[in-house]
């Protein structure tokens, strides 16, 4: 760190000083401000030396162009030779002085010193050979010049050290920690504040979800719920008749089905209706208004007595018990019954359909479950808030301070 800085917070470090965290960016800014100026003073004395510098460079190099041989009586040919390194040498000291950059802020200011070096390098091989003359014929002018190179050197070097320990980068960066910080406190007083809110919030739906419940309990209680509870213990007796009848037919033609479908293939002209009460009889018999069945069951019953259908005695014993069953009389009980119960179901589903609680406690359900999915989202929204505000704002102020010392060199108590 910068000799300055040192020099100018020397008073305040052992005095710490109690800065609230909403006067702490402007209290920065004006030690910043104070380190930036007593920077950009030592620059521009640099500079001015520089420049004068520069300037006496010129000077040496305007006494080295006009200088007289000390020894007049050497050869033309050593005049020429000495004239041609001369004129070499103070040409491209010119183009070295004019390559010599100082405007610009500190970046780019640290930049040309740091390029500075190889400028000079490449300078020194490009010079070396007609200087190395030229000391032979103006020995002091020409090292008047080197003199002056080398000073200009030393002062770049001083300006690139002052640049480089000024610390500019943690000074800047300084500033961004103390706005991260400002933020991270208003963002948690935020949060603070919104969860809050949230919380509000989940309480009123709360409440709103306790109400649903007692509507939906009261309705589910009420005498239209118990007269709809009704009705589908009623619908479900009648569904319940209606597969009993149903599982009549399908069991006689479980029975003869095996015999059925042997028949099937002998009574070519009624094929298909014999396939059908095979595998759907209460679809075909549904469909056999004229109850064709019946004349096929009493060729089915000759074909089994006569042996043309091979049954085993068992079988063929309860087939033909069978078939004496499913007489006319049989078929006109089944579907007089089956219409008389899908009868009784249409009036009781007319009668389920006319008592609206079931609509009713559809509608209240939606309502519930919506509010429920509102909380479970405000839940999580709680969750998220409070853990972007579970931030130790003493810990980072904490390290705030240290990064101050470190930089600034200044103890103070973030507030």
């Amino acid at each position: 760190m910068l000799n300055f800085l040192k020099k100018l917070f020397k008073k305040e470090e052992a005095k710490e000083e109690k800065i609230s965290i909403n006067e702490l960016e402007s209290w920065f800014n004006g030690r910043a401000s104070s380190l930036f100026k007593e920077l950009d003073t030592k620059i521009g004395l640099i500079k001015e030396k520089i420049k004068e510098e520069i300037e006496k460079t010129k000077e040496n190099l305007d006494i080295l162009e006009k200088a007289q041989l000390h020894n007049p009586k050497i050869s033309l040919r050593e005049k020429q030779f000495m004239e041609g390194n001369r004129e070499a040498y103070l040409k491209k000291v010119g183009i070295f002085l004019k390559q010599i950059n100082l405007e610009g802020g500190y970046e780019e200011l640290l930049q040309f010193c740091s390029n500075f070096n190889d400028m000079l390098d490449s300078f020194g091989k490009s010079t070396f050979r007609p200087y190395k003359i030229l000391q032979e014929f103006l020995a002091n002018e020409s090292r008047d010049v080197a003199i002056n190179i080398k000073k200009l050197d030393n002062l770049i070097k001083e300006l690139k050290g002052m640049i480089r320990d000024a610390d500019l980068d943690s000074v800047q960066g300084l500033g961004g920690h103390i706005i991260q910080l400002k933020n991270k406190i208003k963002q948690k007083e935020e949060n603070e504040e919104i969860s809050s809110q949230k919380e509000k919030e989940r309480e009123d739906l709360t409440h709103s979800v306790d109400s649903i419940k007692k509507e939906i309990n009261n309705l589910e209680n009420s005498w239209e719920s118990s007269k709809l509870n009704e009705l589908k213990a009623e619908k479900e007796i009648i569904l319940t008749k209606i597969r009993g009848n149903n599982g009549r037919l399908i069991y006689s033609f479980s029975v003869i089905e095996r015999a059925l479908r042997k028949y099937s293939r002998i009574a070519l002209e009624d094929e298909k209706l014999v396939s059908g009460y095979a595998e759907n009889p209460i679809k075909a018999l549904l469909s056999d208004n004229e109850l064709k069945i019946i004349k096929i069951l009493e060729g089915l019953e000759k074909n089994v007595l006569n042996n043309q259908i091979d049954l085993k005695d068992k079988k063929k014993e309860k087939t033909l018990e069978i078939i004496k069953e499913l007489n006319k009389g049989f078929f006109d009980g089944f579907l007089k019954k089956g219409n008389e119960l899908e009868n009784e179901l249409d009036n009781i589903e007319d009668k389920i359909k006319e008592n609206e609680i079931e609509e009713k406690l559809k509608e209240i359900k939606n309502r519930l479950e919506q509010k429920n999915s509102e909380m479970e989202r405000i839940d999580k929204e709680i969750i998220r808030l409070k853990d972007d505000a579970d931030i130790n704002m003493e810990d980072l102020k904490r390290k705030l301070e240290e990064k101050i010392k470190d930089t600034l060199k200044v103890s103070i108590k973030i507030l």
